[in-house]
């Protein structure tokens, strides 16, 4: 049936509008909605909320009305999000109930074009604001000359991209507490304030400044901001009729250096110096020492000092300087080192890779021209005042949780595979169970570090270079090398009240994860569908308290369940919409599924076909289950080549089209359901919107909400057959407004991933930032297809992914890398 018949069936609900009905044509650039009086506000929330662009090849038409509580959006509509202008001659309370999110506030008493610089800004006549169900601003907040106003009542508003820019000047005395906001760029307030509170801020990305002439106490509005804010640019800026207090710089805590989560604080000299003694015989001294022990020097160290590289390839960090300073030198003379060699490069104009020395991508790897950054694995510094950490690009998330939980913090967003690392999330994507919240890893970045393709090193952030620092996340490293990052933190607490919420369909479980999005009391969403009667939406809550007598749940001991069969068992028998509630320790419950790799490790005894799948035997190969020697073993025999792993985002609208797709096209189960933050665009992140359908970059620069489908199991045996459903995969995707996520290989042509992606933006930053000489993201994605046929490998090649043989040799390799024992002593298991 054509997807244009909904329209035509329910003219009702969804029907074509014109200008006259919402304001001025869409079909202009950021068009906006001025209102003059009271009688325009019910009509400016009906269409904020119900206003879809659609496909209009499909649907006849742009422009749509959607009532979207009543009736299921139609394939290729997206909502539009709209700003909220009002103009000088509005007068009285603004009001809008029902408002749940907007591109922006211009609060500003006058038309476009007119500002304070030009002179034309006019005095706002509105008395108060109360937008009680506004939760997201895509952009900013500008109140300006509006000394009538009297109250701002924003209680649900928890995230703002831009700055909250509020002028009260010459008007009443005026109370502002916003109480659910959690991140926003920057502060900027003027009037007679008396009262200002922020009590669920944790991350300012830029200055405050409060200029009150009322009766505010300063000091204890900034001692409040030190303890729930982020900064790190002008810090805080405060004053008011009972004085002015300005904190730029806390004084940082003792400096200390850490190789995942050893730390050697000011007072430690001593220390320092015998390893620096012992480090010029250590080659000689860990050959002996294995020999004596049945144990190499550097595990003994591990165990006796808690040293620990960033992963089990590249033991760095072993001898450790006693101050940042020394740290920084050392990390400085790796850095200049490589952009040596990468100027080397540059100069004779060849192609080079970086190797990290730890992968979770499954494309294949390359090994010619090769950069070693593998030393950079050290988490330099924890600023516990700002809230921050200095990582270097090779820390994977055990080591980093392991040094911020001691001081009571932890990453927004944490990959939930151990191994996986800051600069893969950054350089990657990588977005869970609280990005819905978050976004992707690389939103809580503050500032990075990078080499450029011809060895020049630079920072990037919002303010330097920020169309570097935009582009770089998610483009795979091919614009730069990422070498150091400042990352955001945000208080942790000990435990995560879990929740399963049992659900019957797939349409159940796809709107009460989009439901759950809403509700400011999680923390973190994620579901998974068992099958098509059988969903679960897990939802957790981070606490430092549980009930008497309620024993707390874990997951990464060789004896304890699986995750995923565990929400399994404790749902399959309960009614639909019943739930169950446990208490999980914050590190447990953020790398819970790194046993099996979410189910992955279950396709490990359907490869061996004679090992029982039960509780012993998961217990028994408990070492090969953990997503470090998971991942060895999918390179190494070539299963990656035959298992469909990939990442999917698309719209609310269409998911359950795309879920009965995959159902009946891989017959794959479970799924898992993660909902995302919509992300600026352009980029390679996922995104969801009409542009990508139509081939075109549209002028939003922000996407729309979507969910991920996780979809992992094994593909169909025959190798043409496998290629065909995965270009099937991505073309459904395509057509659905959706886009997968590059960490596996495409099987797209290169005219049809540029269709998909902003091939000229993208050009134009290699150009810029002098990357041309490095691989391009679709030449780092594209998969080989002719090398995968088997008649085109090698001998050696063939036998080693012949069943059973690929699965020995990948299990060998793995014993070899010693990754075996990360997860033994991983120290996150005592938090």
């Amino acid at each position: 049936m054509p997807l244009v018949y909904p329209v035509l069936m329910f003219p009702g609900i969804i029907y074509g509008y014109t200008d006259k009905e919402c304001g001025p044509t869409f079909n202009r650039t950021g068009a906006d909605f001025y209102f003059d009086g009271t009688d325009d506000v019910a009509l400016f929330v009906r269409c904020a909320e119900t206003t879809y662009d659609c496909n209009a090849t499909l649907h006849g038409a742009r422009w749509f009305m959607i009532d979207s509580t009543n009736e299921s959006v139609p394939v290729d509509c997206f909502k539009y999000i709209r700003g909220l202008y009002t103009s000088h001659n509005y007068t009285g309370p603004l009001e809008m109930p029902g408002l749940t999110e907007l591109a922006g506030i211009g609060i500003r008493g006058t038309y476009s074009g007119t500002y304070r610089g030009n002179g034309l800004l006019l005095p706002t006549n509105i008395t108060s604001i109360d937008l009680p169900d506004l939760v997201n601003i895509y952009t900013g907040i500008t109140i300006d000359n509006a000394a009538s106003i009297t109250s701002l009542n924003l209680p649900r508003l928890r995230h703002l991209d831009l700055i909250l820019f509020l002028n009260f000047t010459g008007g009443p005395a005026i109370n502002l507490t916003f109480p659910s906001l959690a991140d926003v760029k920057g502060i900027e307030i003027y009037g007679e304030i008396d009262t200002l509170d922020f009590p669920a801020l944790n991350e300012t990305r830029n200055s405050i400044i409060v200029n009150s002439t009322g009766n505010l106490d300063c000091d204890a509005f900034a001692k409040s901001l030190v303890n729930t804010t982020s900064y790190y640019e002008s810090g805080v800026s405060c004053a008011s009729r009972r004085g002015n207090v300005t904190l730029t710089h806390i004084e940082p805590p003792k400096p200390w250096v850490t190789s995942g989560a050893f730390k050697i604080r000011g007072g430690s000299l001593a220390l320092t110096a015998l390893l620096a003694c012992n480090f010029s015989f250590y080659n000689i001294r860990s050959q002996k020492w294995k020999a004596a022990n049945g144990e190499p020097f550097w595990w003994w160290s591990h165990r006796q000092h808690g040293i620990s590289g960033g992963d089990s390839r590249h033991r760095v960090g072993l001898l450790q300087a006693s101050s940042r300073i020394a740290a920084m030198e050392q990390h400085e003379k790796i850095v200049n080192s490589v952009a040596a060699a990468v100027q080397g490069f540059s100069e004779r104009k060849e192609p080079y890779r970086i190797f990290h020395g730890s992968s979770n991508s499954t494309r294949p790897r390359v090994s010619t021209n090769t950069i070693d950054i593998s030393a950079l694995s050290n988490v330099v510094l924890i600023d516990e005042k700002k809230r921050t950490a200095l990582v270097e690009p090779n820390v994977p998330m055990d080591r980093l949780v392991e040094a911020t939980l001691p001081y009571g913090l932890v990453p927004p967003v944490v990959m939930e595979f151990p191994g996986i690392t800051a600069g893969g999330g950054f350089s990657g994507t990588s977005g869970e169970s609280s990005s819905f919240r978050h976004g992707f890893f690389n939103d809580s970045i503050i500032e990075v570090e990078m080499i450029l393709g011809n060895g020049e090193i630079v920072k990037a952030s919002h303010s330097e270079h920020p169309d570097l620092f935009h582009g770089a996340a998610g483009a795979l490293g091919t614009l730069g090398t990422v070498t150091l990052m400042e990352l955001r933190l945000v208080e942790a607490k000990k435990f995560v009240k879990t929740t399963y919420l049992r659900l019957n369909s797939i349409s159940e479980a796809i709107d009460q994860v989009q439901k759950e999005t809403g509700d400011l009391q999680s923390d973190y969403v994620d579901g998974i569908l068992f099958s098509k009667h059988h969903g679960v939406v897990i939802t957790g809550q981070l606490t430092n308290d549980i009930p008497d007598n309620c024993p707390v749940k874990t997951f990464s001991d060789a004896a304890d369940p699986w995750f995923y069969l565990h929400v399994q068992q404790k749902t399959e028998n309960i009614a639909p919409f019943s739930t169950v509630t446990e208490y999980i320790p914050l590190a447990e419950y953020l790398f819970r599924y790194d046993r099996a790799a979410f189910w992955v490790g279950r396709q490990g005894y359907t490869y061996f076909k004679y090992i029982p799948f039960n509780s012993f035997f998961r217990w028994l190969l408990d070492d090969f289950s953990h997503t470090r020697t998971l991942y060895h073993a999918l390179h190494a025999s070539g299963v990656s080549s035959k298992f469909v792993v990939q990442d999917l985002a698309i719209p609310y609208s269409t998911a359950e089209v795309f879920v009965n797709f995959i159902s009946q096209e891989f017959g794959i189960w479970p799924l898992w359901l993660c909902p995302l933050r919509p992300a600026s665009t352009p980029t390679f992140h996922p995104i969801t919107r009409d542009g990508d359908i139509k081939g075109e970059v549209i002028s939003s620069s922000v996407s729309r909400s979507m969910l991920n489908i996780g979809v992992w199991g094994w593909g169909p045996q025959n190798y043409d057959e496998f290629i065909g459903k995965n270009r099937a995969l991505e073309k459904k995707l395509y057509e659905l407004g959706g886009r997968k996520w590059l960490y596996a290989q495409t099987y797209y042509t290169e005219e049809e991933f540029w269709k998909v992606y902003d091939r000229p933006w993208y050009e134009s930053l290699r150009s810029k930032y002098k990357a041309i000489t490095l691989p391009s993201v679709f030449d780092k994605v594209k998969a080989d297809i002719h090398a995968g046929r088997s008649e085109n490998k090698g001998w050696a090649q063939r036998i080693t992914q012949m069943w059973p043989i690929g699965g020995f040799y990948g299990m060998l390799l793995a014993l070899q890398s010693g990754d075996l024992r990360l997860h033994r002593d991983a120290k996150w298991k005592l938090h």
